[in-house]
């Protein structure tokens, strides 16, 4: 039937179930395209329950992917909390390197502060024994002076037994008692006026030789009697620079200047009390005014002019 074109709806058709084809049965010479509709057929039910994939199965698997997402997140869970545990494990191993360093410095500094106390320890030890030694020597002093003060004596008679003072050495007093003793000797001088110096060299060497022939325990030859010659003796020794010794084995000084009739000679060494030695270079008189003592031995370096008492009481006594 005729129809126009714009008043004739378009069909609605659906492109998926639509086809296109040539329509043979028109002769004309223009090709019309006819369009064809695709019907799909519906097979029965029970035609394709037989193909059908149980519905179970996916079940199945959804319940695996739940195991496994929850398996996941306690890994998950489990891998944070070992690394937690991992940072902590660090630090606490780096203050424990640390604390360790400063450890080994505490011993390093222990060790040296033992070293320190036992020098000291030492030397307490020494002091102690030291003080020990000083309190057996002053004890000893305190016996010795408690001694003279009981018993009564001049200091001349105490000084005949004992032998311990300044220079004084037992080896000495040993080695040398027969050698310097024997060779001192103390003798009186006469008094001489002023106007006497003029006489001649016979009258000196006259009194020379009766000096010499005078004994010291005899010594009232007509010039003094034995206590005038005592008392001449302490007076020159108390004016003097000489200092008694009941230690040294002879007279001595250090001083070249009291010697007179001075003759170099190599003598003994000399024992001090510190352990110094000292040697004998010659020999000489000392005058003390009324009293000459003779044979002093010079001994360089030596501090004090001694005057032996023990060698004085074996030639007078006093």
């Amino acid at each position: 039937m005729g129809h126009y074109a714009p008043e004739c709806k378009k069909g609605k058709t659906g492109k998926a179930l639509i086809s296109k084809g040539k329509d043979w049965a028109d002769t004309s010479d223009s090709d019309e395209d006819v369009s064809y509709a695709l019907m799909a057929t519906v097979e029965d039910e029970s035609e394709t329950s037989e193909n059908k994939v149980p519905l179970t199965t996916y079940t199945y698997d959804t319940d695996n992917i739940s195991e496994l997402r929850i398996y996941l997140k306690s890994i998950h869970v489990s891998y944070r909390d070992q690394t937690l545990e991992n940072e902590r494990i660090k630090s606490e191993n780096l203050n424990l390197r640390e604390r360790n360093k400063f450890l080994e410095e505490e011993l390093v500094n222990m060790q040296q502060v033992q070293k320190e106390r036992d020098d000291v320890v030492y030397v307490e030890q020494e002091l102690l024994k030291k003080f020990r030694e000083l309190e057996f020597d002053l004890e000893k002093e305190r016996k010795v002076i408690k001694t003279w003060t009981n018993s009564g004596k001049d200091t001349h008679q105490v000084f005949q037994t004992d032998t311990v003072g300044l220079g004084y050495c037992e080896e000495d007093e040993l080695r040398f008692k027969d050698k310097v003793k024997v060779k001192t000797q103390l003798k009186p001088m006469k008094f001489v006026p002023e106007s006497s110096k003029q006489n001649s060299v016979l009258e000196k060497e006259a009194v020379k030789k009766e000096s010499v022939k005078t004994c010291v325990k005899q010594v009232n030859v007509g010039l003094m009697t034995e206590k005038q010659f005592k008392y001449k003796l302490k007076e020159g020794i108390r004016e003097s620079t000489l200092v008694l010794d009941s230690g040294c084995s002879g007279h001595m000084t250090g001083n070249k200047a009291l010697l007179s009739d001075y003759e170099e000679k190599a003598g003994p060494k000399v024992s001090y009390g510190d352990g110094n030695i000292g040697c004998t270079m010659g020999y000489g008189n000392i005058n003390l005014g009324s009293v000459i003592i003779t044979n002093v031995a010079l001994v360089p370096g030596l501090k004090h002019d001694l005057l032996s008492v023990s060698q004085i009481c074996d030639r007078v006594t006093m």
